[in-house]
């Protein structure tokens, strides 16, 4: 099965689970896979809704400001979300070098501009250990969480590196035990964020580092495309912003929050394009994966003296194109955050 028709198989075992949490009679999520909830960041009930989908509701809270899923999914749904046959399979055949070493290490070298090895190092849904491997050839003692346990497997069989299949809030370690905690592009899909930071402020030495990554829900592609991007799902049951990422790290107990800026998906004249394309109503990512599918076989092939003048275009935008993404980035408006943050040294 070639990586395209692994995606579309993911797609269609992810989109099955979706439709099993309906009511077939209202189409709304049923009530078995349903819990109400306070706000994640705040811990208050007052948010006015904003939209409706895939049966569940997403509002806003009307004291921080952040958007979550009310009701939220259940603890059952969501075991059908990380233990389901579509997050196996995605373990199994999607997971496997999707970032790569190169990666791993850039966010590893980002770690240590603020705490150097040797140090233990735990990683909170680490998934196949890639970057746990990483930081262990580094020079740290790692250990990784991880509730799937096709991902956990596999990747203490092919990374040898310590993978507990548990939740955080199960596991159990000692207090001040870690010089550093990571959070890769999990946060959001936490049921109590709040709870899952405050512990890991306890897990930390004084002075120790917390490394969180997540989706930037105050995005351009976000502001362009609304309710359809693809990290409005309901087991992203949080859509966290700088303002309320910096907040929810205030309130765990963290008072040293550093290098809090976004990263990818910038504004730039090819995604404005292509946004054009859909009508600002699909999610670009998804938008291209389908036009990779679909292929241009009607599109004639450029002549040689249209290769130069797109290339002359190209060159004559470029001064424009990066003046826009370095607009993005002073306006906090890439697709994802990374902040760090700190214990107090005591």
């Amino acid at each position: 099965m070639s990586r395209k028709e692994s995606f579309a198989r993911y797609l269609e075992l992810r989109d099955r689970r979706y439709a099993s949490w309906l009511d077939p009679v209202t189409g709304m999520a049923a009530d078995r896979y349903t819990s109400a909830t306070d706000c994640p960041v705040c811990e208050t009930n007052d948010w006015r809704q904003r939209f409706l989908k895939r049966g569940f509701h997403w509002g806003t809270c009307r004291r921080c400001g952040a958007t979550y899923v009310n009701p939220r999914p259940s603890r059952e749904a969501r075991r059908h979300a990380y233990l389901g046959e579509d997050a196996d399979f995605y373990y199994r055949e999607l997971a496997l070098g999707q970032r790569g070493s190169n990666g791993w290490q850039r966010e590893l070298a980002l770690i240590e501009r603020y705490v150097k090895p040797p140090g233990r190092l735990l990683d909170i849904a680490c998934g196949r250990g890639d970057f746990l491997a990483v930081a262990r050839n580094a020079g740290w003692q790692v250990e990784g969480l991880e509730v799937n346990p096709v991902a956990a497997v596999a990747g203490r069989s092919e990374h040898g590196v310590t993978i507990t299949p548990v939740g955080f809030e199960e596991a159990d370690f000692e207090p001040a035990s870690f010089e550093v905690v990571t959070i890769f592009q999990t946060l959001d899909q936490l049921a109590a964020p709040l709870r899952v930071l405050r512990r890991a402020h306890q897990l930390l030495v004084p002075g120790g580092l917390l490394a969180v990554t997540v989706p930037n829900m105050r995005s351009f592609i976000v502001w362009a495309v609304g309710e359809h991007h693809r990290h409005y799902t309901p087991e992203k049951m949080v859509s966290l912003t700088p303002s309320t990422l910096r907040r929810l790290l205030k309130i765990s107990g963290f008072v040293h929050i550093e290098g809090l800026r976004t990263f990818g998906e910038e504004i730039t004249l090819s995604n404005v394009r292509d946004l054009w394309r859909t009508g600002f109503e699909v999610d670009l990512f998804e938008y291209r994966v389908a036009s990779e599918e679909r292929g241009h076989p009607s599109r004639p092939l450029p002549s040689r003296e249209g290769e130069r003048q797109q290339s002359a275009l190209k060159s004559a935008l470029r001064p424009l194109n990066n003046a826009l993404i370095w607009m993005t980035r002073v306006l906090g408006l890439g697709s994802y955050m990374r902040a760090y943050a700190r214990t107090p040294r005591g």
